[in-house]
C-alpha cells in the first residue's frame, strides 16, 4: 500500500512492503520503540533498505529491494541486469550434496537461517525449509530450489554483510 502517485514507489513494482509489530496480546502496536530497530536490523541483513534509516521522513514500516534500479528507470520498463552467466546455469535442489550444497548453507545460517545439523553438504528437509524462508522474505518464488534468482540473491546479500 502506499499514498504515493502510481509509479512513484518501489509498492508500484511489488519491490516494497510495510509490516506491523505486534504487542502481547496480537494487537498492532504502532509504538515508535526499539523493537523497530530490531525489526530494521533483520531487514537489512538481509538485504533490505529500511525506511526506518531514511532522513528526510523516517518510515519504519516500510522494507525494499531496489536491485539497484530508480523509480525513473523501473517506469521506463528498465529491468535489473544483474544475473551471471555462472548463475543462470545453476539449479540446485533437494536431495543435491557437495561443496555447492555446503556453500549455500553458510551463507543461508550467515544470514540467520537456522539448519538442522548446520553446513553438512546435504540438501535436506532442513536446508529446503531455509531456502523458502529465504526466498518468501525477498519475494521470490518460493520453491526451496536455488535457481540463478535466489542464488544471486544469496550470493548479494551474503556479500552485503561481509564487506
Amino acid at each position: 500500500m502506499t499514498n504515493a502517485k502510481g509509479g512513484y514507489s518501489y509498492h508500484n513494482y511489488g519491490l516494497a512492503f510495510d509490516i506491523a509489530l505486534l504487542d502481547n496480546d496480537g494487537k498492532v502496536d504502532w509504538t515508535i520503540d526499539r523493537r523497530w530497530n530490531k525489526a530494521g536490523e533483520i531487514g537489512k541483513r538481509i538485504g533490505l533498505e529500511w525506511g526506518g534509516d531514511w532522513t528526510s521522513l523516517k518510515d519504519y514500516p516500510h522494507f525494499q529491494y531496489t536491485f539497484g534500479l530508480s523509480l525513473s528507470e523501473l517506469r521506463s520498463g528498465k529491468a535489473s541486469k544483474k544475473q551471471t552467466p555462472k548463475a543462470s546455469s545453476m539449479l540446485i535442489k533437494y536431495g543435491d550434496q557437495g561443496n555447492h550444497v555446503q556453500l549455500i548453507q553458510r551463507m543461508l545460517i550467515h544470514l540467520g537461517y537456522s539448519l538442522f545439523g548446520g553446513a553438512d553438504g546435504i540438501f535436506g528437509s532442513s536446508t529446503f525449509k531455509a531456502v523458502k524462508a529465504f526466498q518468501q522474505a525477498l519475494y521470490l518464488q518460493a520453491d526451496g530450489i536455488v535457481g540463478p534468482k535466489t542464488l544471486e540473491k544469496l550470493y548479494n546479500n551474503f556479500n552485503k554483510t561481509m564487506f
